[in-house]
């Protein structure tokens, strides 16, 4: 109940484009039927709030949309991606571009951060990636499947901007293949061994070799630890909005946990550890494991970059 609420607050306090969410109690007939989540829909309203334009064109990255380079014919692109807005037009055109510039193997480095940025709020959506990785939110494009998310060509500052959405696995809530101490101690840059193999060139081309973006991405994660992923900070979260839910949590009879699970798993974790898909980690011993993991690595990476 708690874990994509916590992610999206942290997102859209940090002014990152991502849905809001709040919970309700749910009614049919007259007769509670549970306790919800409610997201925020990404359509023209939200897109008017966030950008103050909602005449680009909105992409979903669904169902694995990679950006890899497959030529200029659009229809290359439509089982990777999901146009939006603007249907009835149906111009594939400024995201074709988008990704043959991410796929341009002749810039270097320097050169392809600063295309990057004339086209792209880079710096948003490294920002958004750092928290999907510190907070376990292994279901996105950064992390263990190259989808929810949008990417937004904003029609005044012709500009793609980075949506993120879906973080019901926030705080490595289910995977297939890791343990609990392997998810603690992923990359915080790349991780590896993740069930995805194929190409990612955006996170591939950033955060997996370019040193410029990977110092700025080192930069904002101690920053987010600092701000959020301290203990004192998270721990007094999770207290204040399991103690807002917790009688309608208690109430809900159709929930597939007891109330007791409910309340254990806010610090601990239920099932067994070593057993991949069969655990889910609790909220406050994951982010103390992982924020030592984080800290561990930001200061060896720096080393290295620094060489």
């Amino acid at each position: 109940m708690l874990r994509e609420k916590i992610y999206c607050d942290i997102l859209n306090k940090e002014g990152l484009a991502a849905p809001r969410a709040t919970f309700a109690k749910v009614y049919i007939n007259d007769k509670y039927w549970g306790l919800y989540l409610v997201d925020e829909s990404i359509d023209k309203v939200f897109l008017k709030s966030r950008f103050d334009d909602d005449r680009g064109n909105l992409f979903k990255g669904e169902p694995m949309a990679t950006f890899v380079y497959y030529g200029n014919e659009p229809s290359k692109y439509w089982n990777k991606d999901t146009l939006s807005s603007n249907t009835k037009k149906n111009d594939w055109t400024d995201l074709v571009k988008f990704v043959k510039l991410i796929n341009d193997s002749t810039l270097t480095d320097e050169e392809f951060v600063r295309k990057l940025e004339t086209n792209f709020n880079l710096d948003k959506c490294i920002r958004a990636w750092a928290i999907n990785n510190l907070i376990g939110n292994i279901d996105a494009y950064n992390m263990f499947y190259p989808h929810n998310f949008f990417v937004y060509h904003d029609s005044t500052t012709m500009k793609w901007n980075w949506i993120s959405l879906d973080g019901n696995y926030a705080f490595a809530a289910w995977n297939p293949v890791m343990t609990l101490p392997q998810l603690e101690r992923l990359d915080i840059l790349v991780p590896d061994s993740v069930p995805y193999k194929d190409p990612r060139p955006l996170l591939d081309r950033t955060l997996g070799h370019n040193k410029t973006i990977q110092r700025r991405y080192l930069a904002y994660t101690a920053e987010l630890l600092r701000k959020y992923f301290n203990e004192e900070t998270m721990n007094r979260t999770i207290d204040s909005l399991s103690l807002r839910i917790r009688v309608a949590v208690y109430a809900d009879v159709n929930k597939m946990y007891s109330n007791t699970d409910f309340d254990t798993n806010l610090s601990s974790t239920i099932g067994d550890p070593l057993d991949p898909g069969n655990f889910i980690p609790g909220l406050k011993s994951f982010i103390a494991a992982r924020r030592k993991s984080v800290l561990d690595q930001i200061e060896d990476l720096n080393k290295k970059l620094e060489q």
